[in-house]
């Protein structure tokens, strides 16, 4: 794939996280569109209102760069203050059923690509609150070996 481009994966839209600047693959978080999205802007993986909620967190806990990924505002309203596992979780089963849900991607394959290019963590479909830390230390190593990649490629 072409830089710039992204790939849709049915009704989640995934275009590069800010971190990975670098790849050569353009999606957001949640889709797979080939085309870029006017709709779409940096959000929290882990969303703001949830880590205030369940960690009490402060502003520079739910800021970290790692916890940054582009999406479409309406998936991000769809999925409010959710933990990463119910709406991760929601997107696997309905991929896996062929079922709708606020996304894009319609297949399980779709939906593992979508992550994959923004470095998201397989783990993501059972973490909560209490995984928030885990997932920037997985979220940052996965980001870390994309960037490596892109610039050993050179």
């Amino acid at each position: 794939m072409q830089r710039g481009h992204t790939v849709r994966t049915g009704s989640w839209r995934i275009r590069p996280s800010l971190y990975a600047f670098a790849a050569p693959v353009t999606r957001h978080i949640l889709s797979a569109a080939h085309a870029p999205s006017t709709a779409c802007g940096l959000f929290h993986i882990f969303p703001k209102a949830y880590l205030q909620q369940e960690l009490g967190a402060s502003k520079g806990l739910y800021n970290q760069v790692a916890n940054y990924a582009f999406l479409e505002k309406r998936m991000n309203i769809a999925i409010g203050k959710r933990a990463p596992r119910d709406y991760f979780g929601e997107a696997r089963d309905a991929c896996a059923a062929g079922t709708g849900y606020f996304g894009d991607a319609e297949t399980p394959a779709q939906l593992a690509a979508c992550m994959e290019a923004n470095c998201v963590p397989a783990g993501v479909f059972d973490m909560d609150a209490g995984d928030y830390e885990h997932f920037l230390t997985e979220h940052r190593q996965l980001i870390a070996h994309k960037v490596r990649a892109y610039f050993e490629g050179l």
